[in-house]
């Protein structure tokens, strides 16, 4: 049902689709024929109209990536030393992925820094000292200091506030590594048009989901881990959960 209603609704009048051919030049209905469980529009439609220079293989190469998923990544750190969340932030510039389609929130309690012990402007410099690593790479930054007390919806809420424009978000805990390969696997799979509601990596439980579920859940729960171990068996029951395989 859903390539029949792709081809009668988008298919017509998009700028890849061959009419003589019943074909797309991107394969996209034999994908949604092949995906078990199929989205049901295509981010890669594009109006008749629309004016691009070179071949249509190439535009439709270029349309790929430019409706690439845009992942936020909200770094939590919990962690006893600051040192911690140097690990994380290298495997997120060592990720096979555009930098340009990623963005980072750091994000820490004041408490969490006074725990720690020692200067604590000492401490804040550090931080900035990651928000200037990821920048040279590439990659937006922010840093969030929450002050004391805040309760979990206002601190998680603020944060994801910073993210709106990402498509994708992801959640990782200070001295956790992403592995290299995990938005382009997830990736791949809006290239093949199938429908995933959860990404994660089993091992370290870091997960991304889009963010359009994050929004129509979150006040169910008010908590993002609490929302993630919900939605995790939710996709599991319903067949759109991907779970992380490390490549060969």
């Amino acid at each position: 049902m859903t390539l029949e209603v792709i081809k009668e609704n988008q298919c017509p009048s998009c700028v890849f689709y061959k009419q003589q051919d019943d074909k797309c030049v991107g394969s996209v209905q034999q994908k949604l024929s092949n995906a078990a469980k199929p989205v049901n529009f295509c981010q890669t439609h594009r109006p008749l109209d629309t004016e691009f220079e070179g071949e249509i293989e190439d535009f439709f190469k270029e349309t790929l990536e430019v409706t690439s998923h845009k992942y936020g990544i909200v770094i939590f750190d919990e962690s006893d030393s600051i040192s911690n969340i140097k690990d994380t932030v290298q495997s997120i510039i060592d990720c096979d992925y555009p930098k340009s389609r990623i963005k980072v929130v750091i994000s820490v309690e004041e408490s969490t820094i006074k725990s720690r012990g020692g200067p604590e402007g000492h401490a804040l410099q550090n931080y900035v000292q990651y928000y200037y690593t990821l920048k040279r790479a590439g990659i937006k930054s922010e840093i969030t200091f929450h002050r004391p007390n805040v309760e979990t919806e206002v601190m998680e809420t603020d944060v994801f506030q910073k993210l709106l424009n990402a498509t994708h978000l992801v959640n990782i805990n200070a001295g956790q590594k992403i592995p290299k390969d995990f938005f382009r696997q997830g990736d791949k799979k809006r290239v093949d048009m199938e429908r995933i509601t959860l990404h994660q990596d089993e091992d370290t439980g870091i997960t991304s989901l889009p963010i359009f579920i994050a929004r129509n859940f979150y006040f169910n729960y008010t908590d993002y881990r609490d929302m993630v171990k919900n939605l995790t068996k939710e996709s599991k029951d319903t067949n759109t959960y991907l779970k992380y395989e490390k490549s060969q």
